[in-house]
């Protein structure tokens, strides 16, 4: 395996520069990529308005990052990729078979040209897959497994597409999402093992973008505060930068701004509270004031949403962080949480003040409440029967597999509840579409990221808050999609990709600065 880079060990033991055994893209090709995902990232926060060029940049990356992949000898990477598509299309025909729609099923597998996008995609997670372990470290066959459990997962969601009871949704969702999505993920991990400086790069103009986007939001909050019964109001409704709902005057308004739903833009300020704090750990003061204001700004425009799942995810990661900081004698992040709290209920209308507070009501969580989980519960146990009938293989991967499926076997019960697109459950979306072998793979996969991270934490050298804070913020933001991920679906469309995204920098992260940490991290320190 070839490359013009070289490690040593040193008398402590800490990994020295890069991989040798990990291919890089060319310099040029590597900027190129890095610019994309900045494209990419830049369309999702437009939602909707975006989803076409999106996907359309999805595939281009995907393409040139697999077209490009050649320093690394291609044989045995030719036959591994092979060897996995042909095994995945065996199966798949075998579950097409078994459906009675294997001429279907193949129709729409090859018209949303996935056997092109997934050989590419195989081919990309190669090299990560395949690491060599004489020469990896710890850390880096935790990386390995991850990968392998998303590539597995992928495979089974797959083979759910041949499977499923509507194939050409199920096709056509896998070749607009999650096969996408895996490849991004592998190439993020790449650039970030392989070129650190261009990685740091992307996470610095990918955090100043968030930032302002998190200020944007802040200006239509502002406005609609200011200026409550204006025209200016009013065409901010129109262009759907805010929700009013004309029905209930007592109903609060909800920013949407720069998604197209409520529960989108809360999702993304949430997430953005745990970067902008993971970004203080780095140096120069004007940028920690940027990422202090926008940490800040962030968790203030969640409860303008009015999106209560958002707000709990939040709550709990925050909470997570603050025990963390005390523990670490930090306890000034204590005081400045409950400082910042009062000052955005303070102000805060009247309605989204019922509105937070009703989110902290154990009633409110019963059935017959009035509130949305009437419909969530309704949803969690159809949910839970369309499981029951189709544990192998789910009803085919996608939500809009998921949403024709429950239509037609629930539909008459759906007369005073809204259109169903998906679960309202992670985990019991991921399992009604794609079966029990497939949630379990997610799991592990997700397991995975809390070990990395935990263990990161654990072997940290003494005496560096900086390392401390970044992973306790990163841990806390897993948290917080796991909880958010109890009440909504935040994996498909865009906000899959800034998910997948957001894991795959965490994951790599962790692993590249944990490379550089002496061998007696594995000593059993703590934090």
């Amino acid at each position: 395996m070839t490359s013009n880079l070289e490690t040593s060990n040193n008398a402590n033991g800490t990994i020295c520069r890069d991989l040798p055994w990990l291919a890089r893209w060319p310099r040029g090709v590597s900027s190129l990529l890095a610019s994309l995902l900045l494209a990419m990232f830049v369309l999702c926060l437009l939602d909707k308005r975006t989803q076409n060029p999106l996907l359309i940049l999805l595939w281009v990356t995907v393409g040139i990052a697999a077209v490009t992949d050649l320093r690394q000898s291609w044989k045995p990477r030719l036959l591994l990729v092979a060897s996995t598509l042909f095994m995945t299309l065996i199966a798949g025909s075998a579950a097409a078979w078994i459906s009675g729609s294997l001429l279907s099923a193949w129709s729409h597998f090859l018209q949303n040209q996935i056997l092109v996008l997934w050989f590419a995609v195989l081919w990309i997670c190669t090299p990560l897959v395949v690491l060599e372990s004489v020469h990896s470290p710890f850390e880096f066959h935790i990386l390995k497994l991850s990968v392998k459990l998303l590539v597995l997962y992928g495979m089974v969601a797959l083979i759910s597409c041949f499977g499923s009871i509507n194939p050409k949704l199920s096709m056509r969702s896998f070749s607009e999402e999650l096969g996408p999505y895996i490849g991004l993920f592998a190439i993020i991990c790449r650039l970030g093992l392989t070129c650190p400086e261009i990685a740091r790069g992307f996470g610095r103009h990918a955090l100043t973008i968030g930032g302002l986007t998190v200020l944007a939001m802040s200006g239509v909050v502002s406005m609609r505060l200011l200026f409550a019964d204006s025209t200016l109001v009013s065409w901010m409704e129109q262009r759907s930068l805010l929700l009013a709902d004309p029905g209930a005057s007592d109903s609060p308004w909800r920013l949407l701004f720069p998604f197209l739903h409520h529960n989108r833009a809360a999702y993304f300020a949430c997430c953005m509270v745990f970067l902008a704090l993971a970004g203080l750990v780095v140096p120069g003061r004007a940028w920690r004031a940027f990422c202090g204001v926008v940490a800040i700004l962030s968790f203030s425009v969640i409860f303008f949403t009015a999106t209560r799942g958002a707000l709990l995810a939040c709550a709990c990661g925050l909470i997570v962080l603050v025990s963390m900081a005390i523990l670490h004698r930090r306890s000034w992040w204590w005081c400045a949480f409950f400082v910042i709290l009062p000052g955005i209920w303070f102000l805060l209308p009247e309605a989204h003040r019922h509105r937070i507070a009703e989110a902290f009501r154990p009633a409110a969580y019963q059935a017959d409440s009035g509130t949305t989980m009437d419909s969530r519960m309704f949803i969690w146990r159809k949910t839970a029967t369309l499981v029951a009938h189709n544990p192998g293989l789910g009803t085919g991967y996608g939500f809009q597999t998921y949403e024709f499926a429950f239509e037609k076997q629930f539909g008459k019960e759906l007369e005073k509840y809204d259109a169903v697109p998906h679960a309202h459950n992670q985990w019991l979306e991921i399992t009604a579409e794609t079966g029990f072998p497939a949630v379990v793979l997610f799991v592990m996969f997700t397991l995975a990221r809390f070990w990395i991270i935990s263990w990161a934490l654990r072997s940290r050298p003494d005496g560096g808050f900086a390392s401390f804070w970044f992973f306790a913020c990163w841990l806390a933001l897993e948290i917080a999609i796991q909880v958010y991920g109890l009440s909504n679906y935040p994996l498909r469309r865009g906000l899959g990709l800034l998910t997948y995204g957001i894991w795959a920098v965490g994951l790599v992260t962790a692993c590249s600065m944990a490379s550089f940490w002496p061998a007696a991290k594995n000593s059993g320190k703590t934090a």
